[in-house]
């Protein structure tokens, strides 16, 4: 495709069969990743014609002593172990667990921690393991050297239709 400076040109793609997300998805996704100072935004997506039932999103969580507000001290496994307590705490808070994660993001200040992670994340999670991302990052807040953020997905409501 011809591009000059006067005009743009855009490609689209095919969705390969598979359909294309309605457009109040759309603008409820957009919504809740516009929130602020948010642990956990609920999608309530019954409504629409390509869903139903609930996600939960979640924001990264670093390993933060709750009571104390400070990095926990100690080692990476040290530091992974809470993350992954910190995460599932929030989800308990919107009535799921971490059998209902589908995807996670991991963010690690060196790959050489990838291994001792995967031992310590097999502990939280089950198998059939949710869907993973896994980067290297230059930095993290606080200076924590692990980050995760996760997606759950749960059919069961209830307590979740309060937080939206």
């Amino acid at each position: 495709m011809k591009k000059t400076s006067t005009t743009r040109t855009t490609r689209t793609r095919s969705t390969g069969g598979r359909k294309r997300l309605p457009a109040e998805v759309t603008r409820a996704v957009r919504a809740a990743f516009d929130k602020k100072a948010t642990d956990v935004v609920v999608l309530d997506l019954r409504d629409t014609p390509a869903f139903t039932d609930f996600f939960v999103l979640c924001s990264g969580q670093i390993p933060l002593d709750p009571a104390a507000g400070t990095i926990v001290e100690g080692d990476f496994a040290a530091q992974a172990r809470r993350v992954l307590d910190n995460l599932s705490a929030v989800l308990a808070a919107a009535g799921c667990s971490m059998a209902d994660v589908v995807r996670t993001t991991i963010y690690l200040t060196d790959l050489a921690d990838f291994a001792g992670l995967n031992e310590i994340y097999a502990g939280y999670f089950e198998a059939p393991f949710p869907a993973r991302s896994t980067v290297q990052v230059a930095a993290l807040p606080r200076g924590a050297r692990v980050e995760i953020d996760a997606m759950a997905y749960t059919p069961r409501g209830g307590s979740l239709k309060q937080l939206s």
